[in-house]
């Protein structure tokens, strides 16, 4: 039998609010707060025993896994089909890839 292997996913800690941001949303940090979930988002993921970590290329979303892939030595894969954006301009395509991802480790 193949080793068991699992996914887990998560949303971007708490960003800027879009209505206080100017530049390209793509561009958009965290917040204060956001800044501190993601220092705490290490112990949280820690007993999945994380090999991978898949991110939007969206500022937000890098610096919600920053800590995280540091920590445990992960090069992250960056993909601008994980954006919400890619998601509200093709969602069967998106499900679609989420789908396949899902599969290929085995949920």
């Amino acid at each position: 039998h193949g080793e068991l292997q699992r996914g887990t996913q998560s949303r971007h800690a708490k960003a800027v609010a879009r209505e206080e941001w100017e530049s390209d949303d793509g561009d958009r940090p965290l917040a204060h707060i956001g800044q501190i979930q993601a220092k705490r988002f290490l112990a949280t993921m820690v007993p999945f025993a994380i090999t991978e970590i898949y991110t939007s290329d969206a500022v937000r979303c890098y610096e919600s896994i920053e800590q995280i892939a540091r920590s445990l030595s992960i090069n992250p894969v960056f993909s601008p089909s994980l954006s919400e954006y890619a998601f509200a301009k093709d969602k069967k395509s998106w499900n679609k890839l989420i789908r396949s991802e899902e599969r290929r480790v085995g949920k």
